[in-house]
């Protein structure tokens, strides 16, 4: 759901709220009209970004201006898989780093250089009755370049904190795979 707090006193608790996937432009969305500051918004898909604006009536035929957009992502449900094949980060991910064409024979490889990161958006599983993340890595394994200090760290987040899961250190000369449960 969404929630807002209004600019006026009393509330007029009138608003309209427009929403719909990223980029969204202003008379193109979704439109719901709901009497409290807050709504749910409904058919979304799994691992999409939304745009959200919010105006509020300010009395007879007068209406604000709508807020800036709110942008958020939605969950993806297991089974999630993703690349990078756009040549960029797919949607809902952030971080630094660069995306090869190839490398060790696989194509739309993440690279990452010293101090880089990258997050993927959050993925559900609390219905799950296990989770198995399986991913690629390499030190070295595309630039060719690996140095002593190098360090990888496979991190999951808890709700409160970062769990490093694995830490692999050393150059590769070529892809490994691994996972964990």
């Amino acid at each position: 759901g969404v929630e807002w707090q209004s600019n006026t006193s009393p509330n007029n608790n009138s608003y309209t709220v427009q929403w719909g996937q990223s980029p969204l432009t202003l008379g193109n969305g979704n439109r719901l009209f709901p009497t409290t500051t807050d709504t749910g918004l409904s058919n979304l898909s799994n691992n999409t970004q939304y745009d959200v604006y919010v105006a509020e009536a300010c009395g007879s035929g007068d209406t604000s201006a709508y807020t800036d957009a709110l942008t958020g992502c939605t969950k993806a449900t297991v089974k999630y898989t993703t690349d990078f094949s756009s040549g960029s980060f797919p949607d809902c991910w952030s971080g630094s780093g660069q995306v090869n064409s190839s490398c060790d024979g696989r194509s739309n490889v993440l690279s990452l250089s010293n101090g880089e990161m990258a997050t993927s958006n959050e993925v559900n599983a609390s219905n799950s009755q296990s989770v198995t993340v399986t991913y690629y890595w390499g030190l070295g394994a595309c630039s060719g370049q690996s140095f002593s200090g190098d360090t990888l760290k496979i991190q999951w987040y808890n709700g409160k904190d970062w769990i490093t899961e694995k830490t692999y250190a050393g150059a590769q000369s070529s892809l490994t795979k691994d996972s964990f449960d």
